[in-house]
């Protein structure tokens, strides 16, 4: 995709890694269930770590190859473990149980009904959650 856009005169481009779903509300529970531990879900860091690591790899061979090539890479996963682990100072509450869900940190994808699981828990203070489901 990015080799198309640079031959169509793109050559600006911004890419973000992949955000520390290993701490989701859904990863915490199931955590929760396998370990017995509601922590981050190292079982799926062994997958977004490397991944935010290739990806840098492939932006930097890139730019090697490709004449005027430029980007930046937002460092998602940093970014969002941060919050995560700092909900107050951005202006969170809550960061390990989702607004919207069902079950242990409302981590069932069961916001609006629509899914599998019917029921589900709605939380008072939208902004005070980092995560809606």
């Amino acid at each position: 995709m990015v080799r198309e856009i640079y031959k169509t005169g793109g050559r600006k481009f911004a890419f973000l890694n992949l955000p520390a779903a290993d701490c989701s509300p859904s990863f915490r529970a199931l955590n929760l269930n396998i370990t017995g531990s509601g922590s981050c879900f190292k079982g799926v860091s062994s997958y977004i770590i490397p991944h935010n690591k290739a990806l840098v790899q492939l932006v930097q061979q890139l730019a090697k190859k490709l004449t005027g090539f430029k980007y930046s890479v937002y460092d998602f996963y940093s970014g969002s473990l941060q919050r995560i682990n700092h909900p107050s100072l951005y202006g969170y509450k809550e960061a390990k149980t989702a607004c919207c869900g069902t079950g242990k940190f409302r981590g069932v994808f069961s916001c609006g009904g629509k899914r599998l699981v019917k029921e589900y828990e709605l939380c008072k203070n939208i902004g005070d959650h980092i995560f809606w489901d």
